[in-house]
């Protein structure tokens, strides 16, 4: 057994074009381009891996928000999450180095955040007033993901000197893939369902840098794992 714990830090291209019907005409669409960020718990049973991951999706025009002008009159961002169940399997075993296929399928939500720019008096906050000024619309969706992971398993700079019981070791490889989503229930806000929203799948291409951990159940993390 080796038990792998990962973050993953990428890119994703999601197309976003539906999301217009649900933002203000006055405010810059939404891209295709998301940062994602994956925390990934997994588990090598000689060449067969299973495990869970969670991630998050931020389109790239929400960072550029924080640093807008304070004249723009309304601001939208998008996020996405997800949450899978994974399996796959090694096709490449070898000591430090794995490489396999993965698919998995789970939960996933999508956000859609609009901002009014004004400035208000503390009165206003006290009365309740300032309804209107934010706005969460949200969708639920099945996902499912089909990629293809690398991890390379960092070695002792001599390896004569590492410990050959050592049951640990630092993990770097990179993850592609692709995700795909059905949405299962209409938009939502904080006041009820929108009705006749778009219809947004969110899937797209995605690619990753993975930095983690490894534990093995018994001793000699340079042995191959599948013997």
């Amino acid at each position: 057994f080796a038990h792998f714990m990962t973050v993953t830090q990428g890119y994703s291209m999601i197309n976003s074009n539906d999301l217009t019907a649900i933002t203000p005409s006055n405010a810059q669409a939404i891209g295709d381009n998301y940062l994602s960020s994956t925390i990934n718990l997994r588990t090598h049973i000689n060449r067969y891996i299973v495990g869970a991951e969670a991630t998050m999706m931020k389109d790239t025009r929400s960072f550029a928000n924080m640093f807008r002008d304070i004249n723009d009159p309304v601001t939208v961002g998008s996020r996405l999450y997800n949450a899978e169940l994974q399996f796959g399997y090694a096709v490449l075993d070898k000591p430090n180095m794995k490489l396999y296929p993965i698919v998995g399928g789970g939960l996933g939500q999508s956000q859609v955040n609009i901002e009014q720019q004004k400035d208000v008096d503390a009165s206003q906050i006290v009365d309740g007033e300032t309804e209107g000024t934010s706005i969460n619309i949200n969708q639920r969706n099945f996902t499912t993901d089909f990629g293809v992971g690398f991890d390379y398993i960092i070695p002792c700079k001599k390896k004569d000197e590492c410990n050959p019981d050592r049951k640990y070791g630092f993990v770097v490889g990179a993850k592609v893939g692709y995700q795909m989503a059905f949405s299962y229930n209409d938009w939502e806000h904080n006041g009820g369902n929108i009705n006749g929203g778009p219809d947004f799948n969110p899937s797209g291409f995605y690619a990753g840098l993975t930095l983690g951990f490894v534990k093995t159940s018994k001793g000699g993390m340079f042995n191959n794992s599948g013997k």
